[in-house]
């Protein structure tokens, strides 16, 4: 299972270049996208893929990732597929069928890559699989690091499950490395017992430090921000009711009365207006309520 050195991307996947430009435009060419249309490898590629949002298209891409004969012409066709990002079925079975069978590095590794831009369970069971069962150490590590940001793995937990086996149990230890950095990405907590572990008895000292560093990373206490404080309003005593505003919680209006006399409202707490009644009021034969209720 060989193939041609290629540009590896920071996620491990290639990035096309020139020379995939032109395989592209001959899968889409092939796949009748480009028909009466001759221009420059860039240029070719973009119209075509703009131009092949349909099913016709993506059946023609399908054909082409089964039976080119050139592994750049079956990428530069998965390519294409994920660019117009039509899903449905038949995409995702031939990916999988891609990723599992294709004897092309860069094929498998394509693959996956497009697999990955599927939610659900579906995909991790086929990417688990196929990690399993990979001999190829860069496509696991590539798949490794494309599950650290793969948006529609985001929120999946099974992709942490993938990086936490691969960080035990794969034999390479480029592969449980970028498995702890793609860990470390996730941010997601759960993969704490596995990092420990990892960097307890790797028997790597890179993959140890770099599962210490993730478990430290992920063990800080998560900082949330505290509400600020509303600012608390402060009663006045002096306060004319009817025209201020007395606050409400705490405080509230003290007023008492004996027949037709009646004392000034006065904006206090609770205690302190039962305080002014039974110390003073109630010996003077007056009666008080605050907010209305009658203290006694």
């Amino acid at each position: 299972m060989t193939s041609r050195p290629s540009r590896v991307g920071p996620t491990g996947f290639r990035r096309p270049g020139a020379a995939i430009s032109w395989a592209l435009a001959a899968a889409l060419s092939a796949a009748g996208l480009c028909a009466g249309q001759t221009l420059p490898p860039p240029a070719a590629a973009s119209v075509a893929v703009s131009s092949a949002a349909s099913a016709p298209a993506s059946e023609s891409l399908l054909a082409a990732m089964k039976t080119a004969p050139s592994p750049a012409e079956r990428t530069a066709a998965i390519a294409a597929l994920r660019q117009i990002r039509y899903r449905d079925r038949s995409v995702f079975e031939e990916l999988s069928r891609s990723m599992r069978d294709d004897l092309n590095n860069e094929v498998r590794q394509a693959a996956a890559a497009a697999l990955l831009d599927y939610e659900g369970n579906p995909t991790i069971e086929r990417i688990e699989a196929f990690m399993d069962t990979e001999q190829g150490e860069d496509a696991r590590r590539a798949v490794c690091a494309e599950l650290a940001s793969a948006p529609a793995q985001r929120s999946n937990p099974g992709a942490t499950g993938i990086l936490t086996a691969r960080l035990a149990l794969d034999p390479s230890p480029a592969v449980r490395l970028a498995a702890a950095a793609s860990l470390l990405a996730r941010g997601d907590r759960v993969a704490l017992g596995a990092l420990k572990t990892a960097s307890e008895k790797d028997p790597a000292a890179a993959v140890r430090q770099a599962a210490q560093d993730a478990w430290r990373a992920l063990s800080r206490p998560v900082k949330v921000q505290a509400p600020k404080p509303r600012p608390q309003e402060t009663a006045d005593y002096n306060a004319v009711k009817g025209q201020d505003r007395c606050p409400v919680g705490l405080h509230g209006w003290c007023e008492c009365s004996r027949g037709f006399l009646k004392t000034k409202p006065r904006c206090v707490s609770r205690d302190v207006c039962a305080h002014m009644y039974f110390n003073s009021y109630q010996n003077n034969g007056y009666s008080c309520n605050w907010n209305g209720a009658l203290i006694e």
